[in-house]
């Protein structure tokens, strides 16, 4: 299986939070960044954002829009859709496309969502 190395995550956001826990339960590496840093296109392979029922921040959006331009993957993950598909079709599209360090955006609600730690549980990347 393919080890993800490092994931990177939005400072001062809740999620950043949550995902600090998950990640040193996995031993993945967590970093918190700037998204407006000059270097968040070369530090990340690609981004995976994740939403409830698709309300995309404009920022986030934007981001996912330089992801594109930059050819380098972007996935959706709707937490309030049906969960095996999203665990199943996320797993497959990091292992598929080696992603090594992946950017993980979320809106401060989607920790709230009881759907997050259902999926966060299940989710096998390391």
């Amino acid at each position: 299986m393919h080890k993800l190395t490092k994931i990177y995550t939005e400072a001062g956001n809740s999620l950043s939070g949550y995902l600090k826990g998950w990640a040193e339960e996995r031993n993945i590496d967590l970093e918190e960044i700037d998204l407006k840093s000059d270097e968040l296109l070369e530090k990340c392979d690609s981004l995976v954002i994740l939403h409830e029922n698709h309300d995309i921040s404009k920022d986030h959006a934007e981001l996912r829009e330089s992801f594109d331009v930059k050819n380098k993957g972007v996935h959706k993950i709707d937490i309030n859709g049906t969960m095996v598909v999203a665990l199943s079709q996320f797993e497959i599209w990091v292992e598929r496309n080696k992603i090594k360090n992946l950017l993980v955006l979320g809106e401060n609600q989607v920790v709230e969502n009881e759907n997050n730690e259902r999926f966060f549980s299940r989710l096998k990347l390391a």
